[in-house]
């Protein structure tokens, strides 16, 4: 009976309590968890709404840049076009012997330049030609430059691939898809500069949510091609992230191109999105979105 009292009893009695207390605190615990996921959830809509905003701000930017670089496209073309004319009549009366001759030559392969420049302007306008659109194998076209882009390389990259080969075809404009692959690439192979690194192009079918879709102003699809191209080399800043798009913007002092302008231009004007993320001082991913063509 001594030993029920003083042994067996105060520790029933010390078990007891630590079964009460270990109750409460898996009670509190479960209660904690809620409020976290609750929190998490109320952060995770706030973080959605605020990249949309973004995405609304970059679109409305975007969308003024388009109006601004219409007019200039058609007032500019009509100067090129009175310079060009009077250039051939001017060449056709002068003898080719005669050193105005190779003047006249010099502006017109300006004239030619300037068209070109006209031409990729008038691909980041948004209201590009789009009856030119065609289905396309995104693997076909990437193992088409697949040379070239290898070619390009610095000896101090390496190049891989992780293609899915099942990856259905896109509907896009063919003249453009092969710009912008090579456009992404230079601006890598910039990124990482003389040191050693390593540039990655991987493609794949995926699936987006509808919050997703809206996020990134896609067209409503049952499945996507990602497009991925991503380098191991200087990554960009958040001030320069919010400036990316603007024209003839560039981290690369050397650079004269249009930037990003006319490659985000070409993937809007084929239905596509473009995202970029970047570790200011490891890598940076682009990914590009199409819908996938079903039919």
């Amino acid at each position: 009976m001594n030993l029920f009292i003083n042994i067996i009893l105060p520790c029933a009695f010390s078990l007891t309590i630590a079964l009460w207390f270990i109750l409460k605190l898996r009670k509190r615990i479960r209660v904690q968890k809620q409020i976290i996921n609750e929190k998490n959830k109320v952060i995770n809509k706030q973080s959605d709404e605020i990249l949309a905003i973004h995405n609304i701000y970059i679109t409305q930017k975007q969308e003024a840049l388009e109006k601004l670089s219409g007019g200039i496209i058609h007032d500019f073309n009509n100067i090129l076009y009175g310079i060009m004319s009077f250039t051939r009549l001017a060449i056709d009366e002068t003898d080719k012997k005669n050193v105005i001759y190779s003047y006249l030559k010099h502006i017109e392969k300006g004239h030619k330049q300037a068209t070109t420049l006209m031409n990729q302007t008038a691909s980041f306008n948004k209201q590009d030609n789009l009856d030119q659109t065609v289905s396309v194998e995104v693997q076909g076209v990437i193992l088409k430059l697949k040379d070239q882009l290898t070619e390009s390389l610095p000896v101090n990259i390496t190049l891989n691939y992780d293609l899915d080969f099942k990856c259905k075809p896109i509907e896009i404009n063919p003249d453009h898809l092969p710009l912008i692959i090579k456009h992404i690439f230079s601006n890598s192979i910039h990124a990482i500069g003389d040191s050693v690194g390593e540039i990655k192009i991987s493609l794949a079918e995926t699936i987006l949510t509808n919050e997703e879709t809206e996020v990134l102003q896609l067209p409503v699809s049952s499945k996507y091609a990602k497009l991925t191209i991503e380098d191991k080399g200087r990554g960009i800043t958040t001030e320069d992230l919010d400036k990316i798009y603007d024209p003839y913007f560039s981290t690369n002092a050397r650079s004269k191109g249009l930037g990003l302008s006319i490659t985000r231009g070409m993937i809007l004007t084929n239905d596509g999105a473009i995202t970029i993320n970047s570790d200011e001082q490891t890598n940076t991913r682009v990914s590009i979105y199409f819908p996938i063509n079903e039919s």
